[in-house]
Protein backbone atom coordinates (compact mmCIF):
# COMPACT_ATOMS: atom_id res chain seq x y z
CA UNK A 1 0.00 0.00 0.00
CA UNK A 2 1.19 3.76 -1.00
CA UNK A 3 -0.48 7.01 -0.35
CA UNK A 4 0.19 10.10 -2.39
CA UNK A 5 -1.11 13.24 -1.36
CA UNK A 6 -2.53 15.54 -4.48
CA UNK A 7 -2.40 19.23 -4.54
CA UNK A 8 -4.39 19.93 -7.72
CA UNK A 9 -8.15 20.44 -8.74
CA UNK A 10 -7.63 17.83 -11.28
CA UNK A 11 -6.66 15.05 -9.14
CA UNK A 12 -10.01 15.46 -7.15
CA UNK A 13 -11.96 15.07 -10.57
CA UNK A 14 -9.93 11.88 -10.93
CA UNK A 15 -11.20 10.65 -7.73
CA UNK A 16 -14.88 10.44 -9.15
CA UNK A 17 -16.01 7.09 -9.53
CA UNK A 18 -14.15 5.98 -6.37
CA UNK A 19 -15.76 9.24 -4.43
CA UNK A 20 -18.98 7.84 -5.84
CA UNK A 21 -19.48 4.41 -5.34
CA UNK A 22 -17.82 4.82 -1.73
CA UNK A 23 -20.10 7.06 -0.67
CA UNK A 24 -23.40 5.56 -2.03
CA UNK A 25 -23.04 2.63 0.28
CA UNK A 26 -23.18 4.21 3.25
CA UNK A 27 -26.91 4.96 4.80
CA UNK A 28 -25.99 8.13 6.81
CA UNK A 29 -25.93 11.46 7.45
CA UNK A 30 -22.79 11.46 5.77
CA UNK A 31 -23.82 10.95 2.04
CA UNK A 32 -25.78 14.86 3.22
CA UNK A 33 -22.61 16.72 3.23
CA UNK A 34 -20.19 14.36 1.59
CA UNK A 35 -21.23 12.89 -1.64
CA UNK A 36 -18.98 13.60 -4.37
CA UNK A 37 -21.18 16.57 -5.93
CA UNK A 38 -21.37 18.91 -2.11
CA UNK A 39 -17.50 18.68 -2.53
CA UNK A 40 -16.48 19.15 -6.32
CA UNK A 41 -19.27 22.13 -6.45
CA UNK A 42 -17.64 23.89 -2.93
CA UNK A 43 -13.93 23.81 -4.66
CA UNK A 44 -15.60 25.01 -7.87
CA UNK A 45 -17.81 27.89 -6.11
CA UNK A 46 -16.69 28.60 -2.43
CA UNK A 47 -13.17 28.16 -3.00
CA UNK A 48 -12.25 29.30 -6.35
CA UNK A 49 -14.19 32.03 -6.58
CA UNK A 50 -13.66 33.30 -2.42
CA UNK A 51 -10.99 31.35 -0.62
CA UNK A 52 -8.58 30.55 -3.31
CA UNK A 53 -5.75 32.46 -1.15
CA UNK A 54 -7.03 31.07 2.01
CA UNK A 55 -6.69 27.28 1.62
CA UNK A 56 -4.21 24.46 -0.09
CA UNK A 57 -5.73 21.22 -1.22
CA UNK A 58 -3.73 18.22 0.20
CA UNK A 59 -5.87 14.84 -0.84
CA UNK A 60 -4.16 11.88 0.74
CA UNK A 61 -5.26 8.73 -1.22
CA UNK A 62 -4.36 5.57 -0.73
CA UNK A 63 -3.56 2.88 -3.45
CA UNK A 64 -3.46 -1.25 -3.43
CA UNK A 65 -1.03 -1.25 -6.61
CA UNK A 66 -2.88 0.80 -9.41
CA UNK A 67 -6.40 0.77 -7.69
CA UNK A 68 -7.56 3.79 -5.01
CA UNK A 69 -8.61 2.25 -1.33
CA UNK A 70 -9.03 4.96 0.48
CA UNK A 71 -9.22 9.28 0.38
CA UNK A 72 -8.47 11.49 3.26
CA UNK A 73 -9.75 14.85 1.32
CA UNK A 74 -7.72 17.58 3.65
CA UNK A 75 -6.70 21.17 2.84
CA UNK A 76 -4.33 23.40 4.79
CA UNK A 77 -5.51 26.91 5.78
CA UNK A 78 -3.07 29.49 7.80
CA UNK A 79 -4.26 31.40 9.80
CA UNK A 80 -2.25 34.52 12.16
CA UNK A 81 -1.79 33.81 15.69
CA UNK A 82 -1.32 37.23 17.53
CA UNK A 83 -1.11 38.91 14.28
CA UNK A 84 1.99 37.43 14.06
CA UNK A 85 2.64 34.08 14.16
CA UNK A 86 1.75 32.05 10.74
CA UNK A 87 -0.07 28.93 12.39
CA UNK A 88 -1.30 26.09 9.90
CA UNK A 89 -4.66 23.82 10.69
CA UNK A 90 -5.43 20.54 8.57
CA UNK A 91 -9.29 20.36 8.10
CA UNK A 92 -11.53 18.25 5.82
CA UNK A 93 -12.10 20.08 2.40
CA UNK A 94 -15.58 22.09 2.55
CA UNK A 95 -15.00 23.01 6.52
CA UNK A 96 -17.28 25.84 7.17
CA UNK A 97 -19.76 24.12 4.73
CA UNK A 98 -20.30 21.10 5.37
CA UNK A 99 -22.20 19.49 8.89
CA UNK A 100 -20.22 16.09 8.53
CA UNK A 101 -16.97 14.78 6.86
CA UNK A 102 -14.87 11.82 7.03
CA UNK A 103 -12.22 9.64 5.71
CA UNK A 104 -13.85 8.36 2.16
CA UNK A 105 -13.08 4.38 2.43
CA UNK A 106 -15.86 2.11 0.83
CA UNK A 107 -18.36 0.65 3.82
CA UNK A 108 -17.86 -2.72 2.51
CA UNK A 109 -14.21 -3.10 3.52
CA UNK A 110 -12.79 -5.48 5.76
CA UNK A 111 -11.56 -3.94 9.05
CA UNK A 112 -8.37 -5.05 8.85
CA UNK A 113 -7.58 -3.40 5.30
CA UNK A 114 -9.32 -0.10 6.67
CA UNK A 115 -7.08 -0.44 9.55
CA UNK A 116 -4.32 -0.55 7.22
CA UNK A 117 -5.56 2.53 4.89
CA UNK A 118 -6.16 4.97 8.22
CA UNK A 119 -3.03 4.02 10.03
CA UNK A 120 -0.73 4.76 6.74
CA UNK A 121 -2.31 7.87 6.42
CA UNK A 122 -1.75 9.06 9.68
CA UNK A 123 2.06 7.79 9.23
CA UNK A 124 2.30 10.07 6.44
CA UNK A 125 0.28 12.80 7.93
CA UNK A 126 3.30 12.45 11.23
CA UNK A 127 5.71 11.43 8.51
CA UNK A 128 5.35 15.12 7.07
CA UNK A 129 4.33 17.22 10.46
CA UNK A 130 6.83 19.72 9.84
CA UNK A 131 3.59 21.03 6.91
CA UNK A 132 1.36 21.42 9.60
CA UNK A 133 0.67 22.68 13.15
CA UNK A 134 -2.47 21.27 13.90
CA UNK A 135 -4.77 18.46 12.32
CA UNK A 136 -8.54 18.95 13.01
CA UNK A 137 -10.65 15.78 12.05
CA UNK A 138 -14.16 17.44 12.40
CA UNK A 139 -17.53 16.58 12.73
CA UNK A 140 -17.53 12.94 12.32
CA UNK A 141 -20.23 10.58 12.67
CA UNK A 142 -20.83 8.55 15.49
CA UNK A 143 -22.03 6.41 12.98
CA UNK A 144 -18.44 6.10 10.76
CA UNK A 145 -16.35 2.84 10.69
CA UNK A 146 -13.73 4.58 10.31
CA UNK A 147 -14.31 6.44 13.72
CA UNK A 148 -13.06 3.89 16.47
CA UNK A 149 -10.03 3.17 14.62
CA UNK A 150 -9.36 6.55 14.26
CA UNK A 151 -9.62 7.38 18.02
CA UNK A 152 -7.28 4.22 19.09
CA UNK A 153 -4.49 4.84 16.31
CA UNK A 154 -4.40 8.72 17.58
CA UNK A 155 -4.22 7.68 21.17
CA UNK A 156 -1.09 5.85 20.44
CA UNK A 157 0.56 8.57 18.15
CA UNK A 158 -0.61 12.11 19.68
CA UNK A 159 -2.21 14.61 22.53
CA UNK A 160 -5.81 14.66 20.92
CA UNK A 161 -8.35 16.11 22.44
CA UNK A 162 -12.22 14.87 21.75
CA UNK A 163 -15.90 16.69 21.88
CA UNK A 164 -18.93 16.16 20.60
CA UNK A 165 -21.63 18.06 18.74
CA UNK A 166 -25.31 17.22 18.97
CA UNK A 167 -27.64 16.22 16.17
CA UNK A 168 -31.23 16.54 17.06
CA UNK A 169 -34.01 14.72 15.51
CA UNK A 170 -37.58 14.36 15.32
CA UNK A 171 -38.86 10.48 14.66
CA UNK A 172 -42.32 11.33 12.61
CA UNK A 173 -43.35 7.86 12.14
CA UNK A 174 -46.06 7.79 14.88
CA UNK A 175 -49.45 9.91 15.77
CA UNK A 176 -48.79 14.14 15.23
CA UNK A 177 -51.45 14.90 17.64
CA UNK A 178 -49.81 12.48 20.21
CA UNK A 179 -46.87 13.81 19.48
CA UNK A 180 -47.71 17.63 20.21
CA UNK A 181 -49.33 16.72 23.03
CA UNK A 182 -46.51 15.80 25.11
CA UNK A 183 -44.72 19.75 23.94
CA UNK A 184 -45.19 22.73 26.58
CA UNK A 185 -47.62 25.61 25.86
CA UNK A 186 -44.48 27.33 24.31
CA UNK A 187 -44.88 25.62 21.40
CA UNK A 188 -48.49 24.47 21.35
CA UNK A 189 -50.43 27.49 22.22
CA UNK A 190 -47.57 30.08 21.06
CA UNK A 191 -47.92 28.90 17.90
CA UNK A 192 -51.85 29.12 17.48
CA UNK A 193 -51.73 32.55 19.32
CA UNK A 194 -49.12 33.53 16.02
CA UNK A 195 -50.98 32.25 13.92
CA UNK A 196 -54.04 34.00 14.59
CA UNK A 197 -52.34 37.29 14.72
CA UNK A 198 -51.08 35.87 11.31
CA UNK A 199 -54.69 35.63 10.03
CA UNK A 200 -55.26 39.13 11.13
CA UNK A 201 -52.36 40.59 9.14
CA UNK A 202 -54.04 39.35 6.11
CA UNK A 203 -54.18 36.32 3.59
CA UNK A 204 -51.48 33.40 4.02
CA UNK A 205 -50.39 30.25 3.07
CA UNK A 206 -47.34 27.61 3.60
CA UNK A 207 -46.52 26.08 0.35
CA UNK A 208 -44.60 23.02 0.05
CA UNK A 209 -41.75 22.14 -2.90
CA UNK A 210 -43.51 21.76 -6.48
CA UNK A 211 -46.01 24.50 -4.95
CA UNK A 212 -43.74 27.18 -5.18
CA UNK A 213 -41.65 28.17 -8.18
CA UNK A 214 -38.03 27.12 -7.83
CA UNK A 215 -36.15 30.41 -9.34
CA UNK A 216 -38.28 32.51 -7.50
CA UNK A 217 -38.12 30.70 -4.42
CA UNK A 218 -34.14 31.03 -4.49
CA UNK A 219 -34.14 34.41 -5.41
CA UNK A 220 -36.50 35.20 -2.47
CA UNK A 221 -34.34 33.66 0.26
CA UNK A 222 -31.25 35.31 -0.99
CA UNK A 223 -33.12 38.41 -0.10
CA UNK A 224 -34.36 37.20 2.87
CA UNK A 225 -31.33 35.83 4.22
CA UNK A 226 -29.17 38.89 2.91
CA UNK A 227 -31.82 41.46 4.86
CA UNK A 228 -31.89 39.66 8.09
CA UNK A 229 -28.14 39.55 7.92
CA UNK A 230 -28.14 43.10 7.61
CA UNK A 231 -30.11 43.86 10.30
CA UNK A 232 -27.97 41.75 12.38
CA UNK A 233 -24.70 43.91 11.62
CA UNK A 234 -23.42 40.95 9.95
CA UNK A 235 -22.54 39.21 6.10
CA UNK A 236 -25.26 37.12 4.16
CA UNK A 237 -23.24 34.58 2.71
CA UNK A 238 -25.61 35.30 -0.09
CA UNK A 239 -23.31 38.33 -0.57
CA UNK A 240 -20.31 36.12 -1.37
CA UNK A 241 -20.03 35.11 -5.01
CA UNK A 242 -18.47 31.90 -4.70
CA UNK A 243 -21.32 30.78 -1.79
CA UNK A 244 -24.47 31.80 -3.74
CA UNK A 245 -23.42 30.31 -6.64
CA UNK A 246 -22.25 27.28 -4.12
CA UNK A 247 -26.12 27.39 -2.71
CA UNK A 248 -28.03 27.67 -6.05
CA UNK A 249 -25.93 24.73 -7.59
CA UNK A 250 -26.53 22.54 -4.53
CA UNK A 251 -30.32 23.35 -5.53
CA UNK A 252 -30.31 22.80 -8.96
CA UNK A 253 -28.48 19.19 -8.24
CA UNK A 254 -30.49 17.71 -5.40
CA UNK A 255 -33.92 19.33 -6.95
CA UNK A 256 -32.41 17.22 -10.19
CA UNK A 257 -32.05 14.07 -7.92
CA UNK A 258 -35.41 14.87 -6.25
CA UNK A 259 -33.80 15.00 -2.61
CA UNK A 260 -34.73 18.96 -2.96
CA UNK A 261 -36.92 20.06 0.36
CA UNK A 262 -38.37 22.66 0.75
CA UNK A 263 -40.81 24.99 2.20
CA UNK A 264 -41.89 28.59 2.90
CA UNK A 265 -44.98 30.93 4.71
CA UNK A 266 -46.32 33.43 2.62
CA UNK A 267 -48.27 36.65 3.78
CA UNK A 268 -50.33 38.68 1.12
CA UNK A 269 -48.42 36.35 -2.00
CA UNK A 270 -45.01 37.55 -0.11
CA UNK A 271 -42.89 34.95 1.35
CA UNK A 272 -41.81 35.97 4.80
CA UNK A 273 -40.03 32.93 5.63
CA UNK A 274 -38.65 30.10 4.28
CA UNK A 275 -36.79 26.81 5.07
CA UNK A 276 -34.60 24.36 2.90
CA UNK A 277 -32.73 21.22 3.33
CA UNK A 278 -32.71 17.63 1.51
CA UNK A 279 -34.95 14.59 2.02
CA UNK A 280 -32.69 11.59 1.91
CA UNK A 281 -33.68 7.48 2.91
CA UNK A 282 -36.61 8.91 4.22
CA UNK A 283 -35.02 11.25 6.51
CA UNK A 284 -35.99 15.28 5.99
CA UNK A 285 -32.57 17.64 6.56
CA UNK A 286 -33.26 21.03 7.74
CA UNK A 287 -30.11 22.59 6.67
CA UNK A 288 -31.10 27.04 5.85
CA UNK A 289 -33.40 28.96 7.21
CA UNK A 290 -34.48 32.10 7.56
CA UNK A 291 -37.46 34.77 7.85
CA UNK A 292 -38.03 38.68 6.71
CA UNK A 293 -37.28 41.11 9.59
CA UNK A 294 -40.01 43.51 8.81
CA UNK A 295 -42.79 40.88 9.99
CA UNK A 296 -40.60 39.64 12.98
CA UNK A 297 -43.51 40.07 15.64
CA UNK A 298 -45.58 37.88 14.05
CA UNK A 299 -42.74 34.87 14.26
CA UNK A 300 -42.44 33.29 10.84
CA UNK A 301 -39.81 31.48 11.03
CA UNK A 302 -41.20 29.47 14.52
CA UNK A 303 -44.90 28.98 12.69
CA UNK A 304 -43.27 28.00 9.50
CA UNK A 305 -40.59 25.39 11.54
CA UNK A 306 -44.14 24.16 13.76
CA UNK A 307 -45.98 23.71 9.81
CA UNK A 308 -43.02 21.73 8.16
CA UNK A 309 -42.39 19.23 11.31
CA UNK A 310 -46.39 18.93 11.05
CA UNK A 311 -45.89 18.12 7.19
CA UNK A 312 -43.25 15.20 8.60
CA UNK A 313 -45.64 13.06 10.52
CA UNK A 314 -48.64 13.93 7.97
CA UNK A 315 -46.17 12.71 5.06
CA UNK A 316 -45.90 8.64 4.62
CA UNK A 317 -42.59 9.26 2.70
CA UNK A 318 -40.48 10.74 6.21
CA UNK A 319 -39.55 9.09 9.08
CA UNK A 320 -37.52 11.49 10.62
CA UNK A 321 -36.88 15.18 10.86
CA UNK A 322 -33.25 16.00 11.49
CA UNK A 323 -32.12 19.23 12.32
CA UNK A 324 -28.68 18.82 11.53
CA UNK A 325 -25.71 20.23 13.49
CA UNK A 326 -25.73 22.39 16.54
CA UNK A 327 -28.12 22.26 20.10
CA UNK A 328 -29.90 25.30 19.86
CA UNK A 329 -32.90 26.17 22.68
CA UNK A 330 -35.45 26.11 20.03
CA UNK A 331 -34.30 22.60 18.68
CA UNK A 332 -34.46 21.06 22.65
CA UNK A 333 -37.80 22.63 23.30
CA UNK A 334 -38.56 19.56 20.17
CA UNK A 335 -36.78 17.17 21.01
CA UNK A 336 -33.77 15.47 23.07
CA UNK A 337 -33.04 12.59 20.66
CA UNK A 338 -29.78 13.22 19.03
CA UNK A 339 -26.62 11.28 17.08
CA UNK A 340 -23.06 12.67 17.83
CA UNK A 341 -20.58 13.63 15.51
CA UNK A 342 -17.03 14.43 16.70
CA UNK A 343 -14.34 16.65 16.80
CA UNK A 344 -10.49 15.16 16.85
CA UNK A 345 -7.72 17.49 17.41
CA UNK A 346 -4.06 17.17 17.54
CA UNK A 347 -0.93 19.20 17.25
CA UNK A 348 2.35 18.47 15.38
CA UNK A 349 5.41 17.94 17.80
CA UNK A 350 7.66 20.33 14.97
CA UNK A 351 9.46 23.09 16.65
CA UNK A 352 7.37 25.67 14.75
CA UNK A 353 4.40 24.06 16.78
CA UNK A 354 6.40 23.78 20.16
CA UNK A 355 7.69 27.80 19.70
CA UNK A 356 4.14 29.28 19.12
CA UNK A 357 2.91 27.11 22.44
CA UNK A 358 5.35 28.21 24.56
CA UNK A 359 5.03 31.63 23.52
CA UNK A 360 1.23 31.19 24.32
CA UNK A 361 2.23 29.81 27.29
CA UNK A 362 4.82 32.13 28.48
CA UNK A 363 2.66 35.55 28.15
CA UNK A 364 -0.47 33.56 29.43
Amino acid sequence: MKVVCHTRFEDIIGLDLFWKSAISEIQSDLYVHYNFFWIKNWIETVYSQDLKNQYQFKILVAYEGDSIIGVLPLMLEVRMRKKIFPYRYMVFIGHGMVDYADFVIPHHCPYETRLRIIDSFLKYLFKHHYGWEEIRFDLIPESSLNLPILTNLLNSKASMTLTQTLNLFIETKGNWQDFIATKGKDITSDVNRRINKLRRSGSFEFRFNEAISFESFFDEIKRIHIKRQDMLKRNSFYQETGTQNFVFNTMLWTKKENILDYCALLLNDKIIAYMFGFRINAVRYSWNVGFDPDFAELSPGKILLFMWIKEAFENPEVNEFNFMRGDADFKRKWTEKNRLTYKLRFKSNNMYQKLISSFHGSRS
